[in-house]
Order: structure tokens, then sequence, then C-alpha cells
């Protein structure tokens, strides 16, 4: 996989009815159907994960709106 960041250009990403996105940081593939929104990351090493947030709005400088932290799934 030739992959190192997912941005809201990236090409098919699936969005859940709600509007949120899921994204996959794992060392293996989370399934066909999910591989869009998958990054590949290292199964017993350390890696950094970065949100930017380029141009923010108020909530986001005002620290009203946090970012939710990633969550172990399944």
């Amino acid at each position: 996989m030739d992959r190192y960041s997912i941005i809201n250009k990236t090409k098919a990403l699936k969005y859940e009815a709600n509007g949120d996105l899921i994204i996959y940081l794992q060392s293996t593939s989370p399934g066909k159907d999910k591989e869009s929104n998958w990054l590949l990351s290292p199964k017993n090493e350390k890696f950094m994960f970065v949100t930017p947030s380029y141009g923010p709005k108020p909530d986001v400088i005002n620290d009203i709106w946090k970012m939710p932290l990633p969550q172990p799934a399944g």
C-alpha cells in the first residue's frame, strides 16, 4: 500500500450515514469494503497520529470542539 495520509481529497473515502469519517489505522486490511479508509500502520512499532487543522473555525480555536480520540475497533 502506497499511502501515508488521508485528506478530504483522498479518492473514494466512505463516510457514515451521519457524516462521520472512520479511518482504520492498522497493520492488516480492515476488509475490502473499508480499504478506502485504511492507513497501514506498523504492527509492533510506535507511530505518530497527527491531525492538523487548516483554517480552523472558532470552535476549534476556542478549544470547544475536540477531535474524538482513536478507538480500538471490534
